[in-house]
């Protein structure tokens, strides 16, 4: 098995990093001073809008357009990928030689476990 083959998962599992990374320089050194809250009047509005919002995409998750049923499955959708790429991929490391498919698709899932779920908490622990 070639360790190049293991390098485009592990690139897309950095996107979210890198996303982030360039988030935050743009809003640093580029965004308009108009944007940036002034006092902490418009500091504490801007956040009761981000509130806001997560409150709203958070009613739209159970809002009950759909059956429980569909909603538990969409919601089940990614651990049972991972679950299924992880089991194909130590059947085929204990029974022989792993596809670069499998081996792909592996280390993309792992990537974006540790990598975008280590952003996703990094940016909750600091708000």
């Amino acid at each position: 098995m070639d360790l190049l083959s293991f390098l485009p998962p592990l690139v897309g599992g950095l996107t979210s990093l890198i996303t982030s990374a360039g988030q935050q320089a743009i809003n640093k050194y580029l965004t308009p001073a108009l944007l940036k809250p002034n006092n902490i009047t418009e500091y504490i509005q801007m956040q009761q809008a981000d509130i806001d919002k997560a409150k709203a995409l958070a009613d739209l998750e159970g809002a009950g357009t759909a059956d429980l049923w569909v909603e538990d499955i969409r919601k089940l959708q990614r651990p049972l990928v991972g679950l299924i790429i992880g089991g194909v991929y130590i059947y085929q490391s204990i029974h022989g030689p792993i596809d670069p498919i499998v081996a792909g698709l592996f280390s993309g899932y792992a990537g974006y476990l540790f990598v975008d779920r280590s952003v996703f908490y990094y940016n909750q622990a600091k708000k």
